[in-house]
């Protein structure tokens, strides 16, 4: 056993297995049942605060959000290059954060699996981006960690700024934009 978590009411305990798989345990039975879809250990599992998910990450380099009621794969969300080793939901369980052994922390909206932006560290320095529109900030030295490539070349941050003046997101402007309000 890798890891493992009570459901917010403490009635359910899901545990991560060097065995590739996902266990869902009642605690008041000690029954459990076995949820499949990992390639490699599963290292972290976490239930959704409000308790009608588990997320669990994997060496596979996958996060995957489970139904822990019936047991039923909800999402994968693919993009890390490399374990998986920690995951964290916001408050309002809208987002749900990864952090891999490529160096990335991935951020993603959990009721669409869309990743909305990466955050790379650097040992004087950091940057984030957004996948969907390449749009990014950065600050300090990012030491080589990161660049745009447009065809067969390669950019370092603020190199296209002439260029392309809406690429490098403004101090003032949010990573990660807020959800349009409703009309």
């Amino acid at each position: 056993v890798r890891d493992l978590a009570f459901s917010p009411d403490g009635r359910s305990l899901a545990t991560a297995g060097g065995d590739d798989v996902v266990r869902l345990w009642d605690v008041e039975s000690g029954e459990s049942r076995a949820l499949h879809g990992h390639h490699e250990e599963v290292l972290r599992v976490l239930f959704v605060q409000g308790g009608t998910g588990v997320v669990s990450s994997s060496s596979d380099g996958t996060v995957r959000l489970w139904n822990p009621r019936n047991g039923t794969l909800l999402r994968t969300l693919k993009g890390h290059q490399g374990s998986v080793r920690g995951v964290a939901f916001s408050q309002d369980d809208a987002l749900l954060a990864s952090a891999s052994d490529d160096g990335t922390i991935r951020i993603w909206q959990v009721a669409t699996g869309l990743c909305l932006a990466v955050l790379i560290q650097a040992p004087d320095g950091w940057a984030a981006y957004r996948p969907d529109d390449g749009r990014y900030k950065s600050g300090g030295d990012t030491a080589g960690r990161f660049w745009h490539l447009s065809g067969l070349c390669r950019f370092e941050p603020g190199e296209l700024d002439d260029i392309l003046p809406n690429l490098r997101l403004r101090d003032d402007e949010p990573l990660i934009p807020p959800p349009p309000t409703p009309p």
